[in-house]
């Protein structure tokens, strides 16, 4: 997951958005490549959502373990949005996909003017 705090670099030079990437010590020290490449890619669809939509001036990516689960989260400081209407898109779409595969499930939450939350939960087990 090392290439997270690239993809943040990237945000910032293209976007102006300030990232910042917190890693539990706690979070494993290898995932296997499939694990790897679908966190990845929710990751950066989360953050390519902050960079069209949001309006934030920073992005947290933090990779965490608690109670034996595996947790990714993006969050924005950004303009939030109201329920449902983001949920046509089909990048949140493929975000639900890719956690459904490693055996998790996504939340996200968000409101006006409080920013958005996407956080993708996982069993070690599945992960």
């Amino acid at each position: 997951m090392e290439d997270l705090a690239d993809v943040l670099c990237q945000l910032d030079r293209r976007a102006g958005i300030k990232g910042h990437l917190s890693v539990s010590p706690s979070w494993p020290s290898s995932l296997s490549a499939h694990t790897a490449s679908h966190l990845r890619r929710i990751a950066e669809e989360a953050l390519r959502n902050v960079a069209l939509h949001s309006g934030a001036h920073r992005v947290m990516v933090s990779l965490d373990v608690a109670e034996e689960t595996l947790m990714l989260t993006v969050s924005d400081d950004g303009q939030g949005c109201q329920w449902p209407g983001f949920r046509s898109g089909t990048g949140l779409l493929g975000m639900e996909e890719r956690a459904l595969i490693l055996g998790g499930h996504l939340e996200v939450t968000s409101g006006p003017g409080a920013g958005t939350t996407v956080r993708g939960i996982f069993s070690p087990r599945s992960a």
